[in-house]
């Protein structure tokens, strides 16, 4: 394979800053790169996040299951690892996975 036939899982933990988020979602939007966002359940901003992700041209979109995240807590390591088991058992061949905040 080819370094431009590289897929790339990019995996988000967000909760707050929507506008943030769609910057960096339109900065990486290609047809390479697929996006697993996982939006915290005591979110405010989730009909916001998925209208942005709506504006995206090329990149796949993927939203677990939702649950209640806690910052430095046991809740985050969980999540962090659902959702690089969806995108691991996609049936995608992933190159890289990249972990991020909604507010990088």
């Amino acid at each position: 394979m080819g370094l431009g036939m590289n897929k790339h899982a990019y995996l988000i933990i967000a909760h707050n800053e929507p506008e943030i988020l769609s910057i960096v979602l339109s900065l990486l939007d290609d047809d390479k790169n697929h996006f697993y966002i996982h939006i915290d359940k005591k979110s405010k901003c989730f009909n916001e996040i998925q209208d942005n992700v709506l504006k995206l041209h090329a990149s796949q979109v993927y939203f677990p299951v939702r649950m209640n995240v806690t910052w430095g807590g046991d809740s985050l390591i969980e999540c962090m690892l659902s959702l690089l088991e969806q995108a691991v058992n996609s049936g995608e061949n992933y190159s890289f996975y990249h972990f991020l905040s909604g507010a990088d």
